[in-house]
């Protein structure tokens, strides 16, 4: 009756261990391992070890747990469908608690070898770790020189500011996950606890330093930034001052040709004004020329019509006299007067000549500031093409300060975050510790319960089979026995099964936090290369700062003494511009009296004028009286003569 009844669910049981083993080995174990055989618990038990251990992966060891599981049930279940309460039944039931809880602890023993091998892997990776930080120790090296140099220039440079402290590198580094310890406690173990922890306060020692580091680089940056901003305020000054100087010489030279316009209409009245005095001599030449043919027309008409009637013009020369020496003397005092305004003409012409030829030299002093001017003006845009040229880079060294300082923004960012990170490692490895040992304690106390069981079951079953085999008869009495004492079994299978869950529950725990302490070491890993790339960066960027600051301080001084250059050459030309104004301050009050002047000569020449008119009016009236009255005293003699002849001729006749 045993024989079919456990037959009957093998096949179901090489069906589900096919279906779910991972290799040909354990699947053909199951399958052609009799249960009922009382080496069939440790040949099932072998074969699952073997697959297990070939197992490293979480995921795949919980579902071979579940399956474990699952398929004791299923014996269970199977046996207790076919159960008819006989003591072959009973003795199956406690072959397969025996094998589950041989099971049990092979699965433990796969748990701790799966440790070790994940220890050993954690440890080739320690190795592989030292070898890279021990580059990065060259490195770190390599920046301190880098840095020693930059201090050297600095203090060449004469800039008070704090350079970078050199990096403690440590000597000992991370050995890995601390989830990689075995269950037992052993005093390496505790060894290895104590270099973890040691490593990892070097750990923090180094990530204060970088902060320090850090600290200081912020410090120098933000000098750095007031410096460049105060050479952006003093460049800011210098452009509104060469822009007050442009706008002032432009006014200038506003000014300048404003006065050149009107040096030019003076020049141009001054010309009219010698032309019109040209005209004026050339006029009283004339009115004198003139007045000398009158006078002698005058006195040749007068001789030649009075020479013959001297007798007949004796009474009206004493008046013709005296207006002859009136004409002489007022010709006289017009002649002297003529005299007196030729002097004055050529006074004014000397003075005119003079005033031109300063003129022609304020001319050309004026055109050669203005060939100064532009020469200046070329120079200015020079200088302000330079400016912002010098301000483009400025702008361009602020845009690299701001990202440098978001470059240490977020290497702080970071540094925070590893910090957090290795606060998080530090609890997660005190949890994983303690842990560690309530496990190692539970399973010590699964090892001990199995085994108080196992021997405690094997006694009971013998001492039951010897009673069984001494009451026979008794068989009700002793399956009800045996109904209790299953009952009993599947309760302790219960607790037994309500335990392995319970250390399959917290095995998947320890792994996950194994796998996350994993991710997150190497995400520290990660970061720490990040952070030694942006630190390196950050280096690399401060000193082409640095140089850049160098170089715009030299070019401030350079521009500065330009400034002051141009500056005194603008001050001796302001000087020499306001000696022009006063130049032609004095040419225009010189240019005011000309025209008084001028404007005398002219009054007195139309008065002048007007008096030669009257003069000549006055003249052609004694001309016409005098020709007039000769006219009369002629007639009048002719007719004294005809009487004279008449009479003289009457008496002849008498």
């Amino acid at each position: 009756m045993a024989g079919p009844g456990w037959r009957s669910w093998e096949q179901p049981l090489r069906d589900r261990g096919d279906a779910a083993g991972a290799g040909g080995s354990s699947s053909s174990s199951w399958a052609s391992t009799d249960p009922l055989s009382p080496t069939a618990g440790s040949r099932s038990s072998e074969g699952e070890g073997a697959r297990l251990s070939q197992v490293h992966r979480p995921a795949e060891m919980q579902k071979l747990l579940g399956e474990f599981r699952a398929l004791y049930q299923e014996r269970l279940r199977r046996l207790d469908e076919t159960s008819n309460g006989s003591e072959e039944m009973l003795r199956l039931k406690l072959r397969i608690l025996q094998s589950y809880v041989d099971d049990l602890s092979e699965q433990n023993d796969v748990l701790v070898q799966t440790m070790e091998e994940i220890e050993g892997e954690a440890n080739r990776k320690v190795t592989s770790l030292e070898t890279k930080l021990q580059n990065l120790r060259s490195r770190l090296l390599l920046s301190e020189e880098e840095l020693e140099s930059l201090r050297q220039m600095v203090s060449a440079q004469r800039l008070d500011r704090p350079c970078l402290p050199r990096l403690p590198v440590p000597t000992k580094h991370l050995s890995g996950s601390t989830a990689t310890h075995p269950i037992s406690l052993s005093q390496e173990q505790s060894m290895e606890q104590e270099e973890l922890r040691c490593q990892l306060a070097s750990k923090e020692q180094l990530i204060l330093c970088l902060q320090e580091q850090l600290r200081d680089m912020a410090y120098t940056q933000e000098k750095s930034r007031e410096e460049v901003e105060d050479r952006e305020h003093k460049i800011q000054q210098l452009q509104e001052t060469i822009t007050e100087l442009h706008h002032e010489i432009s006014l200038k030279e506003s000014e300048n040709l404003t006065q050149l316009q009107d040096l030019h209409l003076l020049e141009n009245r001054i010309k009219t004004l010698s032309q019109k005095i040209w005209q004026s001599e050339e006029t009283i030449t004339q009115l004198q020329t003139e007045l000398e043919q009158v006078q002698g027309g005058l006195s040749d008409s007068s001789h030649e019509r009075v020479s013959p009637h001297v007798s007949s013009s004796q009474e009206s020369l004493p008046h013709s006299s005296r207006a002859n020496e009136l004409l002489k003397a007022e010709l006289e005092r017009r002649d002297a007067t003529i005299l007196h305004l030729q002097k004055d003409v050529l006074l004014l012409q000397e003075k005119r000549d003079g005033l031109l030829a300063e003129l022609d030299a304020q001319e050309q002093r004026i055109y050669q500031l203005q060939a100064e001017l532009k020469g200046k003006e070329a120079e200015l845009e020079q200088k302000q093409n330079r400016i912002l040229h010098l301000h483009q880079e400025l702008e361009t060294s602020v845009q690299l300060y701001e990202d440098s300082r978001k470059q240490v923004s977020e290497s702080k960012t970071c540094l925070s975050r590893v910090e957090g990170e290795n606060q998080t490692l530090r609890t997660c490895q005190l949890q994983q510790t303690a842990e560690l040992e309530k496990l190692n304690a539970t399973i010590q106390d699964l090892k001990v319960s199995a085994r108080d069981a196992d021997t405690t079951l094997q006694s009971e079953a013998v001492e039951r089979q010897k009673e069984m085999e001494k009451r026979l008869l008794e068989c009700q009495a002793e399956v009800q026995t045996g109904s209790e004492v299953i009952h009993s079994l599947r309760l302790e299978l219960q607790e037994s099964n309500q335990r392995a869950e319970d250390i399959k529950s917290q095995l998947h725990g320890v792994r996950a936090k194994m796998e996350s302490v994993r991710s997150e070491y190497s995400m520290t890993l990660r970061k720490g290369k990040e952070t030694e790339e942006q630190l390196r960066t950050l280096e690399h960027i401060h000193k082409d700062l640095r140089v850049t600051v160098s170089e715009q301080q030299e070019t401030m001084k350079e521009l500065e003494t330009k400034l002051e250059q141009q500056l005194e050459s603008l001050y001796l030309s302001e000087n020499k511009m306001v000696r022009q104004e006063q130049n032609l301050r004095d040419l225009e009050a010189e240019r005011s009296r000309l025209q008084e002047h001028c404007q005398e000569l002219q009054a007195e020449n139309s008065h002048l004028y007007v008096r030669l008119d009257t003069q000549s009016l006055a003249v052609e009236d004694q001309q016409t009286f005098l020709s007039r009255e000769v006219t009369i005293k002629l007639k009048h003699s002719h007719d004294q003569r005809d009487q004279m002849s008449c009479s003289s001729i009457l008496n002849f006749k008498k």
